[in-house]
């Protein structure tokens, strides 16, 4: 019993689209095939994964490019996006609290005990290994 024969797929195609695709589903799905097969066809033909790869990269030199332009024009925004994405920047924001006229935060509280039997209070205590003063 022979197999199925295999879906013809256009390398090209698969490279161009592989350029404006958000995913691999989607660049199934614009190829007319299923994900399934599309994830077979990648992982058999050296050639068909290739021509994603080479499609991704094709995207990101036009798009890297476009950045390149406004980064060098002073765009500052691009600057920005460009170094936080690719040179490791990033914002911070640090938020110290302190107390009255600038000295330590007091924190009080409480706890209401009212209900605790003393026996409770003194089992308690003992699991704490608290010594008495």
């Amino acid at each position: 019993m022979a197999g199925r024969k295999p879906i013809e797929i256009d390398l090209r195609k698969v490279e161009e689209y592989a350029q404006v695709c958000d995913s691999e589903e989607e660049i199934a799905l614009a190829l007319g095939v299923s994900y399934g097969t599309f994830q077979n066809r990648k992982r058999d033909s050296s050639e068909f994964c290739e021509a994603v790869k080479k499609g991704r990269a094709k995207a990101n030199i036009f798009v890297g490019g476009k950045l390149m332009e406004k980064i060098k024009n002073g765009d500052t925004a691009s600057i920005i996006f460009y170094l936080k994405t690719r040179a490791g920047w990033k914002e911070t924001s640090r938020t110290e609290l302190t107390g009255a006229n600038g000295g330590a935060v007091k924190v009080e509280s409480a706890i209401d005990l009212s209900g605790v039997s003393l026996e409770n209070l003194k089992a308690a205590k003992a699991l704490l290994n608290v010594k008495d003063e």
